[in-house]
């Protein structure tokens, strides 16, 4: 599902085209849905499967701009999302309709490149974890 960011707290919001306000899990702000938002998104919403359908094929340990920046990379069978280990906040929700190249870089990192332009690096501090990742999203993306 498409996310915005909460204009109170910053939280990321879910939303679907059925909803035009919608509250903020985190300080419960709610927050008006703009329509050019849902039409931007409609054709991702319109081919992600229910949440029961993507159930979580793995769960892997990353890290952020230091190694001290704990962080996990869920792996759906739709979408994943990289999530604040600390907070539980998700920072990044990448649908895989919208991967326009995954590049997997020095055997620690891999880098998506989204069709808005856009760059998501997803970290990790094992060659295993990398690896892990790597062949949970074979076939997927």
């Amino acid at each position: 599902m498409p996310t915005i960011k909460c204009n109170s707290c910053g939280a990321p919001i879910r939303f679907d085209e059925t909803n035009i306000y919608v509250a903020c899990e985190y300080c419960g702000q709610e927050v008006k849905v703009k329509i050019d938002i849902i039409d931007e998104h409609k054709e991702e919403i319109n081919n992600i499967k229910p949440f029961h359908e993507n159930i979580l094929i793995c769960s892997i340990p990353t890290y952020g701009s230091s190694i001290f920046q704990k962080k996990k990379f869920n792996i759906y069978r739709e979408f994943a999302e990289i999530i604040d280990a600390k907070t539980g906040a998700i920072e990044h929700h990448i649908i895989y309709s919208s991967v326009k190249k995954k590049i997997p870089f020095m055997n620690s990192n891999i880098i998506f490149k989204m069709n808005n332009g856009n760059k998501i690096t997803v970290k990790f501090l094992l060659q295993s974890q990398f690896l892990e990742a790597q062949q949970a999203l074979n076939g997927l993306i």
